[in-house]
């Protein structure tokens, strides 16, 4: 929840036309962690141990392991739902591609980073952002959208535990 609040957050602070699907991307982002988890239960449980614990990002960890990863899995399941295709990509491409040209992607990307750093998420999430935002550091500074999207996170702890109290 607190990354679909993230890109929503986001979407607005850029003045996107798109803040709905960003919002959307961002609720669906890790939906392929939950594929993994639940046809991989035995091989995926300790690999989100190992990331948290080394403190590597579970999309490189899927990666190296399955020669997929949850984003790869999340666009595929949400296409085969017939879901919009900029929505399908937004998902499938949240951890990959620099080249600033899908921009719900990269709020997605920005909103994980923030969420992981403020403590939530499955296993360790993006480490660094680098040169991985170059449509979103066009529009707006990268630090001063950071460190606002870090002060909303802690405006609304209290919801997202709820939710997430309530989720499991």
């Amino acid at each position: 929840m607190s990354v679909a609040m993230l890109s929503e957050f986001i979407a607005g602070k850029l003045n996107l036309d798109s803040s709905e699907e960003c919002y959307s991307a961002g609720l669906f982002h890790d939906i392929g962690k939950l594929v993994m988890i639940a046809y991989l239960p035995h091989t995926y449980q300790p690999l989100v141990e190992s990331s948290t614990k080394e403190k590597t990002p579970m999309f490189g960890v899927e990666t190296s392991t399955y020669e997929t990863n949850h984003a790869e899995i999340g666009g595929w399941l949400l296409n085969e739902w017939k879901f919009p295709e900029s929505l399908v990509n937004s998902v499938a491409e949240h951890h990959g591609g620099e080249d600033g040209e899908n921009i719900p992607a990269e709020v997605v990307l920005l909103a994980d980073y923030v969420s992981h750093q403020a403590g939530f998420g499955i296993g360790s999430g993006p480490n660094h952002l680098s040169t991985s935002l170059l449509g979103i550091t066009k529009h707006i500074d990268g630090s001063e959208l950071i460190k606002s999207c870090l002060d909303k996170v802690e405006r609304e702890r209290d919801k997202i535990l709820c939710v997430r109290d309530i989720l499991g």
